[in-house]
């Protein structure tokens, strides 16, 4: 099972958990943990001390085996919903150049209608 060495406490029992999934090819024991390390968390609030780490790669499992063949998004969306995770908010980015300018100065309002 190549993976990311486990950085704290909860990645190292989540690494064990997933070593000992039995029937499951090293392969898949390896996109599991990184479903549970590194892709949910990326994209929910996951705070490992609040949930059962067992249950957890348990519905991992599940929800992997039924959408294997769709993309990492749409598995990574219906974990996020399965676990009722808050999705982090993207940062926004924004054109501070632009931010104190008025329709006045900016002559190309209009122009176009």
């Amino acid at each position: 099972m190549i993976v990311k060495p486990p950085k704290n406490e909860y990645e190292k029992q989540i690494y064990y958990i997933c070593i000992d999934i039995p029937k499951l090819p090293e392969g898949e024991k390896a996109i599991i943990y990184d479903l549970a390390v590194n892709d949910i968390p990326h994209f929910a609030e996951v705070d490992f001390s609040l949930i059962d780490l067992d249950d957890y790669i348990q519905n991992i499992i599940i929800i992997y085996n039924k959408y294997k063949s769709s993309p990492v998004i749409n598995l990574v969306t219906a974990l996020i919903n399965r676990f009722d995770f808050k999705e982090k908010k993207k940062k926004e980015a924004t054109n501070n150049a632009n931010k104190n300018i008025t329709s006045q100065q900016r002559y190309w309002i209009g122009e176009f209608d």
